[in-house]
């Protein structure tokens, strides 16, 4: 499966979007942010806005992180994050 790189704006022009997609799309996705704050910190700030479209668009946004930006930028190449905030 191939992964997208968007700006944040884009984000929401996708998911928009994607609400119109068949049945057959996933209704859940991992989004990675890159950790250049505290995992908590992170969380505190982008959990909402997750949230925010999970609720708008009915598909379930999962907030993901790495324990510092090497292991981020590894998780990104492999594949791990359906959309990365960086």
């Amino acid at each position: 499966m191939r992964k997208l790189l968007i700006p944040s704006y884009g984000l929401i022009v996708l998911l928009t979007f994607a609400t119109k997609l068949s049945a057959s799309v996933p209704t859940s996705y991992s989004f990675g942010i890159v950790p250049q704050q505290s995992a908590k910190k992170l969380a505190q700030a982008w959990t909402p806005v997750l949230q925010y479209l999970s609720t708008k668009t009915g598909i379930k946004l999962q907030f993901k992180t790495a324990k510092n930006i090497p292991e981020f930028e590894k998780r990104l190449a492999d594949g791990d994050y359906d959309f990365s905030y960086m």
